[in-house]
């Protein structure tokens, strides 16, 4: 990716931080790799260049340059973006966040994605709000704050006129699972295991996991283990060697295989590029 580190999912906040704002960058022909998945932050997403789709289960959502999506926490989404050029501003804050600006009414309006085709005014003022936003990236105050509640309140003004996309977590049974993924980073759970954790026979576990994330369990983890390896070689020092085993993969040479299968380059280019 031109010039910027990988984004890549799961999210995880920066220590002590409740919101952190990326600007992101893609050149023609640059792939950007995501999958069906879930996370604790919300996330509100920007383009200023773009051509895909945002899916959230199964309805489907063309995108297209100052498209504005708000992804509720643990809402089952998913991008699928062309290889044309495309770039974005992306702000991920807690839900917490809710309580602490007293915005409570907001977030009960808030419960599900909401996808806008924007005009070039209304484009602006959030490429505002969110450049402004960026700039508090490393610190919290009272204007970061004002500004946030701006955004937060502007976002559920709009699901006046427009109704919502998408759905949230068609399914609680599977909440067990995904609350012990996302506290606890569960990544060595065998489908039979995580059944268990659901209190779900395996049979019907797989049937119901594939119908939620659109893949069956092993490709989730699969996938879900190769981006927070991603992340760890953007965000840390460790060796390839010592990724691979924390992870649970079975070799070096097995994981950098299906990482460059997945990502289209090695681990070693995966991280040289993120630090240009």
């Amino acid at each position: 990716m031109t010039g910027t580190i990988p984004y890549c999912e799961p999210i995880s906040l920066p220590s002590g931080q409740t919101t952190h704002v990326d600007v992101l960058n893609y050149a023609n022909g640059e792939n950007h790799p995501c999958f069906y998945h879930f996370h604790d932050v919300c996330e509100v997403v920007l383009f200023k260049h773009v051509s895909g789709q945002f899916s959230c289960f199964d309805q489907h959502y063309q995108l297209s340059d100052s498209s504005l999506v708000f992804i509720p926490s643990m809402a089952v989404h998913n991008f699928n973006l062309s290889l044309d050029r495309k770039s974005w501003q992306i702000i991920q804050f807690s839900p917490i966040l809710f309580n602490i600006l007293g915005l409570v009414s907001q977030q009960s309006t808030l419960q599900k994605p909401l996808v806008l085709e924007l005009p070039e005014q209304s484009y602006y003022r959030y490429h505002l709000l969110l450049d402004w936003l960026a700039e508090f990236n490393q610190r919290d105050n009272a204007l970061k704050q004002d500004i946030l509640s701006t955004l937060i309140r502007q976002l559920a003004h709009e699901i006046g006129d427009t109704p919502p996309a998408g759905k949230s977590l068609p399914c609680s049974k599977l909440q067990p699972l995904l609350d012990k993924i996302r506290k606890h980073q569960q990544i060595d759970l065998s489908m039979a295991q995580a059944a268990e954790v659901c209190k779900l026979s395996p049979s019907y576990f797989s049937r119901l996991f594939k119908k939620v994330f659109q893949q069956s369990y092993s490709q989730y983890m699969l996938r879900y283990r190769l981006h927070l390896a991603s992340r760890m070689l953007t965000t840390s020092d460790q060796s390839i060697s010592t990724i691979c085993y924390e992870l649970n993969f079975t070799h070096p040479s097995y994981f950098i295989s299906v990482f460059k299968q997945y990502f289209g380059v090695t681990p070693k280019k995966y991280r040289s590029a993120s630090t240009r």
